[in-house]
């Protein structure tokens, strides 16, 4: 498989992952208890975390 296929797959991929992963951290932000630090904390931690998984599929849609 090409360049151009690795990148096409990678970008579909990360748009269905960012899409789920942002339903699920509101699921899980709408269930916490109603203390502003904790959601604070959570969202925070949601926001950054969304990049970690998606860092392999990035490497691998660079690979030569």
């Amino acid at each position: 498989m090409g360049r151009r296929g690795r990148k096409a797959i990678a970008s579909i991929g990360i748009l269905v992952f960012v899409i789920v992963y942002a339903f699920v951290a509101a699921a899980i932000g709408r269930s916490l208890p109603e203390v502003w630090w904790l959601k604070l904390a959570f969202y925070a931690a949601a926001g950054i975390g969304w990049g970690v998984p998606i860092i392999p599929l990035i490497r691998w849609a660079n690979r030569s």
